[in-house]
């Protein structure tokens, strides 16, 4: 069984990455879907370890401090980063789409025939990312 202190530690190591991962998305306008999935997994985890610390911890001042810090932290995310992160996601699509409904089936080379495979897996991924973004919205 983990002990208190253990849940704690977790908590601050969990925290304190999940800041390193917002402050370096903050202010971009692209994003790798790398970055995009470890993020909501980080948030996910710390929301996680917020809600057992608020019912293990109620009486403990510094404790609730932390948490109200990270809540805080998350609900700044939430407001801006995540919104903009939906909206590259959601453009991505749209441009590949566009770029892949603009071209001539007919008569492609081989090589344009691989690029549009490259962007059909692209589209793929993109797409697959921002159903996983969109499960976070619903949670939140």
């Amino acid at each position: 069984m983990t002990s208190n202190e253990d849940i704690i530690h977790l908590f601050d190591s969990e925290a304190k990455n999940l800041y390193s991962q917002i402050h370096n998305m903050r202010g971009k306008d692209v994003f790798s879907i790398t970055d995009i999935v470890q993020i909501y997994y980080s948030l996910t985890n710390v929301d996680s370890l917020t809600k057992i610390l608020k019912d293990k911890f109620q009486e403990h001042p510094s404790i609730s401090q932390k948490v109200q810090s990270v809540e805080i932290l998350i609900s700044d995310f939430n407001c801006s980063t995540h919104k903009k992160i939906l909206e590259f996601l959601s453009n991505s699509i749209e441009e590949i789409t566009h770029d892949l409904q603009s071209t001539n089936p007919q008569n492609k080379t081989k090589e344009e025939i691989e690029l549009d495979a490259k962007k059909f897996s692209s589209l793929r991924e993109i797409m697959s990312t921002r159903e996983f973004v969109e499960q976070y919205d619903r949670g939140m």
